[in-house]
């Protein structure tokens, strides 16, 4: 039982969600991954990660362009914070995934 929480706390300090790791947990019962096993769910690990970074980058970016916009304009401008141009990003958002933590 202890060494069931203790993979649990260890999920959960690489971000993976209680329904991941329970997933994982079922997957490798009673043993620990072999090598490969690990680099593979530590390769996809990190690739979500990437791309969770990458989407709050862009919020980063939209926030210091919009906060810039507006320290520059003038009180009473009526142009709203709604018309500001989106980011210039192509690239798809990935659908994320819900779970409890």
């Amino acid at each position: 039982m202890l060494e069931t929480i203790e993979k649990i706390l260890r999920g959960q300090q690489f971000g993976l969600f209680l329904k991941e790791i329970g997933r994982l947990l079922n997957a490798f019962a009673g043993r620990e991954p072999t090598k490969p096993e690990a680099i593979s769910l530590l390769e996809e690990r990190l690739k979500v990660i990437r791309e969770k970074i990458a989407d709050l980058r862009e919020v980063e970016d939209l926030i210091v362009r919009k906060l810039s916009w507006y320290k520059n304009h003038p009180p009473g401008d009526r142009t709203s914070y709604m018309d500001f141009p989106k980011s210039s990003s192509t690239r798809p958002r990935p659908a994320h995934r819900r779970g409890t933590r």
